[in-house]
């Protein structure tokens, strides 16, 4: 028995749907791929734009740097102080920016970025300060990060 004509209709359109599903689904997922990657493409800007303005800072004000690199104590009578502790937290906010980031970066930029907190805080007493002064001003997960460093009786 030949199909009637409207069955034949009714199995290609059927046909026609799961072929205009699949390829949707194709290009919504290619889409979303560009979105993902758009994201960690401004994330990455955002977090180096950022970091760029401390380093000019810095730049800026070189007496800061020992302070956050090398080591330098810092005494709450030094005519710096102000200054440092400024600078403590401009880096602070940079440590937090990145913090709140983290879904945003792949794993091996979020380790680079987990190794340069945890190596610049456990070098500076002055941001050590900082943080044991204003630790309600930050995030846990910022603050998880700092304890890592090896240094967390400054913390509490």
């Amino acid at each position: 028995m030949t199909p009637k004509w409207t069955d034949v209709l009714q199995a290609l359109s059927s046909a026609a749907a799961l072929v205009m599903a699949v390829v949707g689904f194709l290009v919504l997922r290619h889409q979303i791929k560009l979105v993902e990657r758009s994201v960690r493409g401004e994330t990455h800007s955002g977090l180096y734009q950022h970091n760029f303005e401390v380093m000019k800072f810095i730049g800026e004000n070189p007496k800061v740097r020992s302070y956050f690199y090398d080591g330098t104590e810092l005494n709450k009578g030094d005519a710096d102080y102000a200054l440092i502790m400024t600078a403590a937290g401009i880096i602070a906010a940079l440590f937090e920016h990145v913090a709140l980031q983290r879904p945003n970066l792949p794993d091996d930029v979020w380790e680079s970025w987990v190794s340069n907190i945890q190596t610049t805080y456990a070098k500076s007493p002055a941001l050590q300060e900082y943080y044991s002064e204003h630790r309600s001003w930050y995030s846990k997960d910022v603050l998880m990060l700092l304890e890592g460093s090896g240094r967390t009786k400054r913390l509490q």
